[in-house]
């Protein structure tokens, strides 16, 4: 596979950063919307199709973040990098990965369990149409 150019490079990371934005703002948006919308009567937040791949997702991304808390990615050393240089940031990265982890495997516990409180919630709340 061909490497690709630095302006190719840009697009693609801009898609993806955008798919993830959308993403986000889809997951953390609908739960709210789809409380409000049950309370005025709105007939979309009852679709089962929506209600469905949202939840979906939801299980993807936890499963995400139990999967990266468990396993990381073994290290790849850079080839331009001085061997001081490397031990060095490499050193830094692992202590602000464990204190990455330490604090989402916090942010995890506590979203899980208040999240499956919303999701039970909504669930009682706004039945979706099968």
């Amino acid at each position: 596979m061909p490497t690709p150019s630095p302006t190719q490079a840009l697009w693609l990371a801009d898609a993806i950063l955008a798919l993830h934005v959308g993403i986000v703002i889809f997951v953390v948006g609908l739960l709210p919307l789809v409380l409000i919308g049950g309370a005025l009567g709105w007939r979309w937040v009852r679709h089962f199709g929506l209600r469905l791949t949202h939840l979906a997702l939801m299980v993807f991304i936890a499963a995400q973040a139990c999967r990266v808390g468990t396993r990381p990615a073994p290290p790849r050393r850079p080839k331009r990098l001085p061997r001081k240089l490397h031990r060095t940031l490499a050193g830094a990265a692992a202590v602000l990965g464990r204190a990455l982890v330490g604090v989402c495997g916090g942010v995890y516990g506590v979203c899980g369990g208040g999240g499956g409180c919303l999701v039970g919630g909504e669930a009682a709340s706004v039945r979706p149409v099968q």
